[in-house]
């Protein structure tokens, strides 16, 4: 409703529009005049007024101004970086310039993910899904456990961001990033230095096993060639290679020597490439072995021990070396002076066991040194493991020859913490104890020694094994589908298969299992697995200590004949794998085994002779039943017909390349070629046989096969 005044100016308002004879009196006059006037009066003090908060929203603004500045000028030089971004992950106009230094330039109306994650799709949408659900999840203490779980670091631009994530209303984020670049590369120095400790500290515990090391690991570069036998296949060769320097990278692992590691750990990857590489030739194998800088490996870590440890470490002045030679010498004397004085055997035999003891280690004492690894391997997994001895072996001296075997078993302990052993979340939700067990007995019988090696870890997935050898094209489904529980297990044993999907410096590279298996063999030995899925595995490594009779004793004291043994022990080991495993040929019986005279002896059709000298002078002599003979040649020679006039040529020559192999595998030591000397093979007649003493006896032993029999001499003829 209006006002008096408000009607009349109204109508005034009206009357001058309409008509110049509007009947306005002169009170209405003087009303409208004091209306006016108040209103002009209202209308002076709401411009007084208006003026006085202009003023005033003036310096307010002024104010908020100056603190924004403060507030973006303490934001840009706080080192970190802010941005934030709405549903849509787009990142907003507003930001500090910290992130346009870690993150890029002009990175408004960019995807967030798209910044921080250039070429990973993968983890883009991890982000983005991640955000999401912490975002629509109304319980806070959910919420914080899902933030809790986002990505903390990312590299972007060779820059490491470490990343708080903010939630602010209306849906949208606020990330703060932190550059951290520095402090990684302080962590990874501290680290290395760590390691370096790490390293020293075992080298100095266990110098022997450091200097053994190193002294096999220069050999083995220096005589790299003398691996490569030109009379096997490259592939042949190129799987006994791989499986020395996966042992090699083992025991150098072991001591913390990172760079013999890591280099050898590439030289497996090119190795590697060529298992797939159709018509490989030894040659191939020979230029990765000769482009291969390993001595320089090894003296980038012997520098670290030096520069810590000093020259003088290095200073063997302190150590009382024997050679070899010298020893064997005095037990052949010692051996003589036994069979010559029959009063003072005891006396003889005592002298002989204190040098074997001098001259060897026990086998509990070679194996003392994976306990402490197998917790180096599970601290560094952050797995929990029990304390643990080797139990028996301190009555088991171990030969020479014993010695590869020995270093293979360090893949038996590492695979049963890499891939055995839970880790404790696992173990706790399985309700199995925080800390796992790791067993290792040796059982010392009559014929052979046994070593269980024995994890309560995960065992072994028979189904998993069973689907990577139909990957690898090993074996087909139906074949898988006929084998035993027993036969599937043992599918761990063959070369390129693993049951780790990741190749790391650990594992991965399916050649562990298979190394110990060959170096096992190769002592006539045997190993077995036992595995129950989620409770454990064992295994069982039984080896021979007396050979097809009692008078040869690798492991024992007693030794009727020291020379003839060291030779003869892995000479026939070597024979009975290569006729079992290389070649598929059966032995029928128990090796009969005797020491006769020369007179004694009725060699077979075909022999074949080779001389060994350096730390022994005796000699191998090798025939064969012709139907051995000929089923050896028809291997090698693939099924191809023989002229009927060339067959007597060819029947030598595969005699003598036997006997090469079986006693060059057998005996040459690659690491040392001044060790043994073998001669070239050659062909000998039964009179051609001659010993310088016929009282002297002569160790023999027969393989009986199913082609026939093959006859292995050993002596000084």
């Amino acid at each position: 409703m209006q006002s008096k005044e408000e009607r009349l100016i109204q109508q005034y308002e009206d009357a001058l529009s309409a008509s110049d004879d509007a009947d306005f009196t002169s009170k209405d006059i003087q009303i409208l005049l004091k209306a006016y006037k108040r209103s002009f009066k209202q209308l002076n003090k709401i411009i007084k007024i208006s003026d006085k908060q202009q003023d005033e929203l003036k310096e307010i603004s002024e104010t908020l101004n100056d603190k924004t500045h403060k507030v973006r000028s303490l934001l840009d030089n706080a080192e970190q970086g802010f941005l934030s971004f709405g549903y849509d992950f787009i990142i907003d106009d507003e930001y500090s310039q910290e992130c346009e230094r870690l993150l890029g330039s002009d990175l408004e109306g960019k995807d967030i993910a798209d910044v921080l994650y250039v070429n990973d799709e993968t983890k883009k949408e991890f982000l983005k899904e991640a955000l999401l659900n912490v975002v629509n999840e109304e319980e806070k203490l959910i919420k914080d456990a899902m933030l809790s779980l986002l990505p903390k670091e990312v590299v972007v631009n060779r820059r490491a961001i470490k990343i708080d994530y903010k939630i602010l209303k209306n849906r949208t984020f606020m990330i703060v990033l932190t550059n951290i670049t520095k402090e990684k590369i302080l962590e990874k120095k501290i680290a290395k230095e760590q390691e370096i400790l790490k390293m020293i500290v075992i080298v100095v515990s266990d110098p022997v096993q450091f200097y053994e090391l190193k002294d096999d690991f220069e050999k083995f570069s220096k005589n790299r060639r003398l691996f490569i036998n030109q009379n096997l296949s490259a592939k042949v060769n190129l799987s006994e290679i791989y499986r020395d320097v996966h042992t090699f990278k083992g025991s150098f692992s072991q001591l913390r020597m990172q760079n013999c590691v890591k280099e050898l750990h590439n030289l497996e990857t090119k190795l590697s490439s060529l298992n797939t590489q159709e018509n490989l030739k030894n040659q191939d194998l020979l230029e990765i072995l000769d482009s291969a800088d390993m001595d320089g490996w090894l003296d980038k870590d012997l520098y670290v021990v030096q520069e810590i440890l000093g020259e003088e470490f290095f200073d063997k002045q302190h150590k009382l070396e024997v050679d070899d030679k010298f020893i064997f010498n005095i037990e052949d004397k010692i051996t003589y002076l036994l069979q010559a004085d029959n009063q003072h055997v005891n006396t003889y035999e005592d002298i002989l066991n204190e040098i074997n003891r001098a001259r060897g280690t026990t086998l509990n004492h070679a194996l003392s040194v994976y306990p402490k690894l197998c917790h180096e391997i599970a601290q560094s997994q952050e797995k929990q493991l029990a304390d643990f001895k080797i139990i028996g072996g301190e009555d088991i001296l171990t030969p020479i020859h014993f010695k590869p075997f020995i270093k293979s078993l360090i893949h038996l302990f590492r695979n049963a913490i890499d891939h055995g052993v839970e880790d404790l979340e696992t173990r706790l939700t399985l309700e199995k104890h925080e800390y796992a067990s790791i067993s290792c007995h040796i059982e010392n019988n009559k014929d052979n020694f046994k070593i269980i090696i024995a994890d309560d870890g995960r065992g072994i997935d028979v189904e998993m094994l069973k689907a990577k050898a139909m990957t690898a094209h090993l074996y087909s489904e139906f074949e898988l589908s006929n084998m035993s529980e027993t036969e599937l297990l043992e599918l761990i044993f063959l070369d390129n298969l693993s049951t780790n999907d990741e190749i790391t410096k650990l594992s991965g590279r399916g050649i562990g299992m298979g190394a110990v298996k060959a170096e096992i063999e190769k002592l006539s030995g045997k190993i077995s697995v036992e595995s129950t899925l989620g409770e454990g595995s064992k295994f069982i490594l039984q080896v021979p200590t007396s050979m097809y009779g009692e008078l040869i004793n690798i492991a024992s004291n007693h030794r009727d004949n020291i020379t003839i043994e060291y030779i003869l022990s892995p000479v026939v080991n070597r024979a009975t794998t290569y006729l079992q495993s290389d070649m598929k040929i059966n032995i029928k019986n128990k090796a009969e085994f005797s020491y006769v005279l020369i007179d004694e002896i009725k060699l077979k059709a075909y022999c074949s002779y080779i001389h060994i000298s350096g730390l022994v002078d005796v000699s191998v002599c090798i025939s064969y039943d012709q139907f051995l003979l000929d089923k050896l040649l028809n291997e090698f020679n693939q099924g191809h017909a023989i002229a009927d006039s060339d067959i007597a040529e060819f029947r030598e020559s595969i005699s003598k390349e036997v006997i090469n192999i079986i006693t060059g595998n057998a005996l040459f030591n690659p690491y040392d070629k001044t060790v043994l000397e073998i001669t070239t093979p050659s062909i000998i007649e039964h009179d051609e046989l001659i010993i310088h003493d016929m009282h002297q006896k002569i160790a023999h032993v027969i393989l009986d096969t199913e082609y026939g029999e093959m006859q292995i001499l050993v002596g000084r003829f």
